[in-house]
């Protein structure tokens, strides 16, 4: 289940999105529970790239498959990192 308030886990996972997983395994509870904005990008060797900004906190990139490639959230997002970053210090 996504959530806003998981820890972050470096190089795996952030909202209880894990990388390296299909978008597929995500996204109906995305489009049911959250606003969501899905862009295509190119990049200059022609690959295909998809991002899904999730209630404006959480980013999601995928590949033209939907494998999972970056992840990335902003200050909205509550969960903590390592206990070093955590919402109670923003």
């Amino acid at each position: 289940m996504i959530d806003f308030n998981a820890r972050i886990v470096s190089g795996a996972s952030i909202g209880n999105v894990v990388l390296n997983e299909n978008i597929s395994l995500y996204i109906n509870e995305m489009h049911s529970r959250f606003s969501v904005k899905i862009k295509t990008h190119f990049l200059p060797d022609g690959s295909e790239r998809k991002s899904y900004i999730v209630d404006n906190t959480l980013t999601v990139v995928t590949d033209k498959d939907g494998i999972i490639l970056s992840l990335g959230c902003n200050s909205y997002y509550n969960g903590s990192y390592n206990e070093i970053i955590s919402p109670e210090w923003k």
